[in-house]
């Protein structure tokens, strides 16, 4: 049939138009492919990041650790830590615990730790072997001297085996035992540990004070910082008397750094020990009961029956260092078979009730009985000392000399190392020096009081002899 030209350009117009539409249609579908898989790519990219995301806080829960089951070990750690921490921490105070002050970072060498490994078998934390060294050697003697005289030592020993085991559990890796001397050496204040075949030893110098001192450990906690593991625990060092006057009293604050490690039982291994001081004084016990607002005598004597152990032998009520506040110092002891006292302790009592132990060990010195009383009236500085003669009723003693300044007790220098504190009447101060070129003299000795310190010291030794004015 033969088509009429609008015929023509209407079908051809159709064609077009299907032919548009044909092409329209496959440029959508592969726009909507395109986007489908974006979409797809995006949804997976999404499901891996969050299986990524899933799988690291997996691994950080797995890694995290136990808090309770942490603070359990830091606290078995801390325990077995206690024998080295009396030790290094006595060194640090060069042997007189009021020398801490604030505290100390404690090194971790690896005779140190070995140390601590050896002593750690040692549960309750007193080491009460005794040893002496016999033609080079150190061998178990219980007759051993022990003390700044004698020539044995306290000290402890293990096999190698039980060393290794409780330094793989506390540190987290083997000992070198290289690092440890083949004899003893010991030095003062200090522990030192050495090897002898298949034992190895550690011994502590047995000054009188070490026996008088107590680690104790409290509370503790731990917590994660930067892939470490930080432990604290609340810790008494001091003398037994301040933490029986107030049971659970902690005074420092231990910071063990941990680090995660298979080979300790605790999975963690110590890196390395801060001790602080958390107490404002260490030593303050605080208020006491049954006493007035205001310190008394009489409150006085109430706070002193209840401290140390024994009887008050001697008790001083007096403003000390004329602040126009009265203080007391008070012995602490029992009846001696001489008409004397065995000292147990001295304690200072504060105008604000606090009190303090000042010193404990005495040792079974007596003090000797004195009807003029324990103090010593400073007129010229408007201050007093508490002072009294300790000795053995021999031929030789000594003083001890406790004071106050600005409130705060203190034990002078000389005190318990010079024989004799008197005044002569002009009120001078003076001590005995001990003669024997012509038998036994006790010759007169002045002392200089310096006011910015409040400490006496030596001066001209006189010829006079102190038994001629008897």
């Amino acid at each position: 049939m033969r088509k009429s030209y609008p015929t023509l350009i209407i079908f051809l117009m159709s064609a077009a138009l299907l032919a548009g539409c044909k092409a329209g249609s496959e440029s959508s579908f592969k726009d909507k492919l395109d986007s489908a898989k974006q979409e797809a790519e995006q949804k997976s990219s999404e499901e891996k990041a969050e299986k990524s995301k899933k799988k690291n806080k997996d691994k950080k829960k797995k890694d995290a650790i136990d808090t309770k089951k942490a603070e359990k070990d830091l606290k078995k750690m801390s325990d077995a830590m206690v024998s080295y921490l009396r030790v290094a921490l006595m060194t640090e105070a060069e042997g007189d615990v009021f020398n801490l002050k604030d505290g100390a970072e404690l090194t971790l060498t690896d005779a140190d730790k070995i140390r601590a490994a050896v002593l750690s078998s040692e549960a309750d934390g007193v080491i009460d072997g005794y040893f002496a060294r016999k033609d080079g050697k150190l061998v178990e003697d219980e007759d051993a001297m022990t003390g700044p005289d004698g020539d044995g030592f306290h000290g402890l020993s293990v096999s190698k085996e039980i060393a290794e085991e409780n330094y793989r559990d506390l540190f987290g890796e083997e000992p070198d035992w290289d690092c440890l001397p083949k004899t003893p050496v010991c030095d003062l204040f200090d522990a030192v540990s050495y090897t002898d075949k298949n034992i190895t030893y550690a011994l502590q110098v047995d000054q009188e004070i070490d026996t008088e001192i107590a680690v104790e450990n409290h509370e503790c906690s731990v917590k994660e910082d930067d892939g470490k593991i930080i432990g604290e625990v609340n810790m008494f060092w001091g003398y037994w008397g301040e933490l029986e006057q107030k049971p659970g009293y902690s005074n420092y604050k231990v910071t063990y750094t941990l680090e995660p490690n298979d080979k300790s039982k605790y999975k963690m291994a110590i890196t390395a020990i801060s001790v602080e001081q958390t107490a404002e004084d260490p030593y303050e016990v605080g208020d006491t009961e049954g006493a007035d607002d205001v310190l008394t005598e009489a409150g006085a004597k109430k706070i002193a029956e209840k401290l140390g152990n024994g009887k008050v032998c001697a008790l001083e009520y007096h403003d000390y260092d004329g602040d126009g506040r009265s203080e007391a110092f008070a012995a602490i002891g029992k009846d001696d078979d001489m008409g004397g006292y065995m000292l147990d302790s001295i304690w200072f009592i504060g105008s604000d009730e606090t009190v303090k132990m000042m010193r404990d060990d005495y040792n079974d010195l007596s003090m000797y009985s004195n009807e003029s009383g324990y103090y010593e009236p400073f007129a010229a500085e408007n201050a007093g000392f508490f002072s009294g003669e300790c000795g053995g009723y021999g031929s030789g003693w000594l003083n001890f000399i406790f004071g106050v300044r600005n409130g705060k007790p203190y034990e002078l220098d000389l005190s318990m190392k010079t024989e004799g504190f008197y005044q002569d009447a002009s009120g001078a101060f003076y001590t005995l020096t001990d003669d024997y070129t012509e038998g036994h003299k006790y010759l007169i000795t002045e002392l200089k009081y310096d006011s910015k310190t409040g400490q006496f010291g030596k001066g001209k030794v006189t010829d006079k002899d102190w038994m001629d004015q008897f």
